[in-house]
Formats: C-alpha cells, sequence, structure tokens
C-alpha cells in the first residue's frame, strides 16, 4: 500500500481488517524467511485479529497510520513502527518510512530490526530488582548502604532502593566522570563515582528523574545479594530466559542480526558503535532487542505478573510495582516502581512525555525511551503499545504530540469488551 508517491521509501503494512491481518500475517511470516532476518515480528507471533474483534473501533489502523504518514511527510520524523495488541492478539502493526542501519541513513523501514529502547530499560530492570526483594535477598525500604556500605555518606545514609526506583532519591544527575558500565571495571568506577557524591536535595522530599544513577545503584545493590552476578545474567536468568525474551539483551546484539541506529546519525559506518555503545551494560538506558519481546514483557506486566500460567511476580511484589508512590502530593510525579503509572491526579509534564496525557484509565503504564520509543500497557484492559520513531521528531512538543496522539487513538476506539 501506498501513500501519495509510489516510492518504496513510503510503503507499509498494518493490521485493519481480519481480512488484511490474515494477509500481513502471512506476508509478514513470508518475508521474515525470504530475507533470513532471525526477527519475529509481533502479529507473526502472537497472530492477529481485526479492531473489531479485538474491541475497538475498525478504522483505528487507518486513523493511526494516516496520522503517522502525516507526520512523516512534514519532515517530523523519517519513519515509525506501532503495534497494538489485546487479548494476547495484534490488532494494528505498521510500520512507515526509512530508517538508519549500519550502513545507511535511509533505508525502507519494515520494522524488522534489533532496536535501542533506551530508558524502556528501566521498566525491566526495575522487575528484576522487585524480584530480588520477592525472593528475600533485599528489602526496598532498607537503606542502600546496607548492601553498598560505600554508598552510606554525603546525605545517602537514608536513601532507600525504593526511593531509587520512584525517582525520589535525591541523586538524579551524574557526577562529574561519565557513568560506563560495558565493562566490570566501568561499572565498579561508576558505582564508586556515585557513592562518593552527596545528595543534591533531601530523598524523598520530591521526585525528578534519575536517569543513569538510580537503577544503576539499585542493581549493584542485588548483584552483591546474588553472590556478583553480572547485571546481564541476573535479567537472563528471572526475565529474559522465563519469558522467551531471546532478543533482548543489555550488551552487544549479534552481529548478524539487522540493527537500528535510532535516534539517527550522521553517518551510521562512522558513529555506529558510538550510538550502540554509549549506554552498553546500562540497568537504566542500555537494553536492545525486539518490538516482539517488548510485547511479550508488556503481556506479562499487563497480566499482573504471569507468563504462560506461572506467576512470576507475586501479587504483593506486582501490587507494588503498579501502585502510584506518591497519592495525594501534586507536585511529585506519579511513579510506580521503574513505571509511570496514570493513576488520578492532573496531567502534567511526566504524563505528557510518556504518552499518557490523553488516557482515562488509571492503571494505564508507560515508560518513554529518550525521544523514540514508547511501552505502554493497561491491566485493566488488556492493551499493549510499542511505539517508536526512527530519528527524534523536530521538538520536544512534536515528541509529546505523537506519544499523546498515538496512545489517545487507541484507547479512545476500545468500544466494547470482548
Amino acid at each position: 500500500m501506498t501513500h501519495g508517491s509510489s516510492g518504496f521509501a513510503k510503503r507499509r503494512t498494518f493490521i485493519g481488517t481480519a481480512s488484511l491481518a490474515a494477509f500481513s500475517l502471512r506476508t509478514l511470516a513470508k518475508n521474515a524467511a525470504e530475507k533470513n532476518t532471525g526477527i519475529i515480528m509481533p502479529s507473526a507471533f502472537f497472530g492477529s485479529v481485526s479492531p473489531v474483534e479485538a474491541g475497538f473501533r475498525e478504522d483505528v489502523a487507518a486513523r493511526v497510520v494516516s496520522f503517522l504518514q502525516a507526520q512523516i511527510d512534514a519532515g517530523v520524523i523519517p519513519g515509525a513502527f506501532v503495534a497494538a495488541m489485546r487479548h494476547g492478539k495484534v490488532f494494528l502493526e505498521a510500520h512507515l518510512g526509512t530508517y538508519c542501519n549500519r550502513v545507511c541513513c535511509d533505508a525502507p523501514y519494515d520494522g524488522a530490526a534489533i532496536h535501542p529502547f533506551h530508558s524502556i530499560s528501566k521498566m525491566v530492570s526495575a522487575t528484576a530488582v522487585v524480584m530480588a526483594w520477592q525472593d528475600g535477598l533485599i528489602n526496598l525500604d532498607a537503606p542502600v548502604m546496607k548492601y553498598i556500605p560505600e554508598f552510606g555518606c554525603g546525605g545517602k545514609e537514608v536513601i532507600t532502593i525504593r526511593q531509587l526506583l520512584n525517582h525520589s532519591a535525591g541523586i538524579p544527575q551524574n557526577p562529574p566522570e561519565p557513568i560506563k558500565a560495558s565493562t566490570e571495571k566501568e561499572w565498579e568506577a561508576s558505582i564508586a563515582a556515585i557513592c562518593a557524591e552527596p545528595v543534591q536535595w533531601e530523598p524523598g522530599s520530591r521526585t525528578q528523574y534519575h536517569a543513569l544513577s538510580g537503577l544503576l545503584i539499585a542493581a549493584e545493590a542485588v548483584r552483591r545479594a546474588s553472590d556478583g552476578k553480572p547485571w546481564e545474567q541476573i535479567c537472563r536468568e528471572r526475565i529474559f530466559h522465563p519469558l522467551g525474551l531471546s532478543s533482548f539483551t543489555f550488551g552487544q546484539p549479534p552481529a548478524d542480526l539487522p540493527l537500528a541506529c535510532i535516534p539517527r546519525l550522521s553517518s551510521p559506518t562512522a558513529q555506529w558503535q558510538i550510538q550502540i555503545n554509549g549506554f552498553y551494560g546500562q540497568p537504566a538506558a542500555g537494553l536492545k532487542g525486539s518490538f516482539t519481546d517488548v510485547l511479550k514483557f508488556l503481556v506479562f506486566q499487563t497480566r499482573k505478573g504471569v507468563w504462560d500460567g506461572k506467576a512470576l511476580l507475586r501479587e504483593k511484589f506486582w501490587n507494588a510495582m503498579h501502585t502510584p508512590q506518591f497519592p495525594g502530593k501534586p507536585d511529585y510525579d506519579s511513579w510506580g516502581l521503574g513505571m509511570l503509572v496514570r493513576g488520578d491526579g492532573p496531567v502534567n509534564g511526566s504524563l505528557d512525555w510518556f504518552g499518557l496525557q490523553k488516557v482515562k484509565g488509571l492503571s494505564i503504564f508507560s515508560h518513554a525511551g529518550t525521544d523514540v520509543a514508547l511501552a505502554v500497557g493497561d491491566p485493566d484492559t488488556d492493551v499493549q503499545i510499542v511505539f517508536m520513531v526512527t530519528n527524534k521528531p523536530t521538538t520536544p512538543a512534536k515528541t509529546i504530540e505523537l506519544r499523546g496522539t498515538v496512545t489517545g487513538m487507541v484507547f479512545d476506539a476500545l468500544s466494547r469488551s470482548v
């Protein structure tokens, strides 16, 4: 299908009706086999239904695609991917425009690649931390210094692991030394640098986004309670392997798989390693994988910690992740543990940035990855959405518009339960 021009860069596939869904499913599976990408697309893994069968208005796919194509035509973004599911089946899947890979800045985009998910990593890493709490290895409400003694200085003595996960710890700014984690030596140096810094404000007195520091320290506490296992191994044992997230890694993806460079670089051949290694190993920002595996993780979270009939997160611990930590505090962002929860508070800047300004469901949660990626789930309606644009939009306001419009269109189209 094309929009306007017949050029390949404007081709896109979307699921919108029962017959089109079946056609798209066969086409995606055939294309994956022919290209031998090794990447399984969401509809090929989960199967697909029409929006109506999923309980949505039949025009939701066409409306989302039309909106995104208009943004591409206007030069706001070069390309985009979106997939939405309900009750275990994909009812919307679309890829449009171009993206940057290892060798080309304007490759036709079909979504069949490994992508960097940036701060969506925080949802995954926070889940591993909560699982360690569930197993009794750590206590979320104990001071961090119980597990990392050298952390207990400079006003950080009272900081808890919970505060690291809900962005209220008071250490949001990075130390003068860059936080790196691609090797054990770099990880240890980054821990030492954060431990040496004083608090920037009283822990618990407000929230401010901890881009790298919070999850790194929380992960280190879990590591020290887990015989020093590498973070990648902990996540693989607790999350990646049980959920079948074979593409997920905080390290280097397999060299034989197609890789998306997002945000786009001016010269991928010269600068690719700068981006792919920029957050290498970072619990807060280093996750890479496929859209299908992000949706698997969202299904696990929206279904209250249950995967394949097994409760990997017990009710108490799942509730802790999904409960707003600061109810009734208007100056605090609506954080759960490692994710933003819509809740019943007023719309604010964080809800805008995380794509939740136009949704009503109190339990809807999300996390964004810089200006490019978004993952959204709703336990009440069993809806999951993954959305990515292939370069930073022209302005932050456009990022907010794109995320809010896509999530708003999807949830507004939810017309009945099935």
